[in-house]
């Protein structure tokens, strides 16, 4: 079976930021934003030490660090996007994984791969690895498609989220 994918800009901007806000989790930013509350009130209250100084550093890293992890993915979205004819790539299913195809290029996974699904309305992030993920449009799946991939993901020992 093969299915035509439609990307648009706004669905792949939308994948990367939730990519990124999961990745980054809602711990990390609490603990990072309390972090930062915290090196400002000890420096408006007049502790001008050099550690105080040096937690400012840590604090400024830990916002550059994410920073720099979302315009990474988004940068390397947007070229993959750019490079997708009329914004259209091919999925199939083959023995054992699958298969998306451009004009250009071709990327072949096993079910193995993927480690977690992350169910979206408008779409699925296929995870595999810390920092790698495939956007599925679920406008271009029918149901029978979407049951074969969650299927094929869970069997291999994968989690749908």
């Amino acid at each position: 079976m093969s299915y035509d994918l439609v990307y648009s800009e706004a669905l792949v901007k939308s994948a990367v930021a939730r990519f990124w806000r999961r990745s980054i989790g809602l711990r990390f930013s609490i603990i990072l934003s309390g972090y930062i509350v915290w090196v400002v009130w000890q420096w408006q209250r007049g502790d001008h030490s050099w550690v105080v100084g040096a937690e400012g550093t840590v604090a400024l890293f830990g916002v550059a660090i994410t920073a720099a992890v979302y315009v990474a993915q988004y940068r390397n979205a947007m070229r993959k996007f750019r490079h997708l004819k009329d914004g259209r790539a091919t999925m199939r299913f083959v023995d054992g994984g699958f298969r998306f195809e451009t004009a250009e290029s071709f990327a072949e996974l096993s079910w193995k791969a993927i480690t977690d699904v992350w169910q979206y309305p408008h779409f699925w992030l296929l995870i595999y690895g810390r920092a790698h993920f495939s956007t599925l449009p679920l406008a271009s799946l029918d149901d029978q498609a979407r049951k074969t991939i969650l299927d094929n993901v869970v069997a291999a020992g994968g989690r749908i989220r």
